[in-house]
């Protein structure tokens, strides 16, 4: 029933964010490569529902990030947890949240998503999706990838672009 359910469920988040994860139809210049490294500064459970077989958390998470990005975001986390709290279990996890900050030396800040897992083991990964920006960030473009010790720190690399 657990491999079933967590089918099912990773069908779900992927369908219902195929459409923001995927990269801009076209890019008016080359996109850029984007790389760096990232700390979780603060990580918050508001909510913790066990039912059944899964637990669904939320959480607030700020991350910190260094490189390409520099500055930090905030982001409510909605987290499936494919088992008893207490085991160790595969997770899917869902994001929304806003970057404040510099992006390759450009000031402002950025809404995003972020969809991804995390194996049993505690290694995490997602796809962080810029959605909208303010300041020297509103023409921003790009996605990264994320990944590296669920909760704790990691790298990222992608594509970003400033459209005209």
């Amino acid at each position: 029933m657990r491999n079933k359910l967590g089918t099912s469920l990773g069908s779900l988040v992927l369908a219902a964010t195929i459409a923001a994860l995927a990269p801009p139809t076209a890019w008016a210049d080359p996109p850029q490569p984007a790389s760096g490294d990232f700390v979780v500064e603060h990580l918050v459970p508001t909510s913790i529902q066990p039912r059944g077989a899964v637990t669904f958390i939320e959480l607030t998470a700020v991350f910190r990030l260094e490189d390409t990005f520099d500055g930090a975001f905030t982001a409510d986390f909605s987290i499936v947890h494919l088992g008893a709290l207490d085991e160790p279990a595969q997770e899917i996890f869902f994001a929304e949240g806003t970057f404040e900050g510099e992006v390759d030396a450009a000031t402002g800040t950025f809404d995003f998503v972020f969809v991804g897992g995390i194996d049993a083991e505690g290694f995490a990964e997602g796809k962080l999706v810029i959605l909208r920006g303010t300041g020297d960030l509103a023409n921003l473009q790009g996605w990264i990838n994320l990944a590296g010790v669920a909760g704790v720190e990691g790298s990222y690399e992608g594509h970003i672009q400033f459209a005209p």
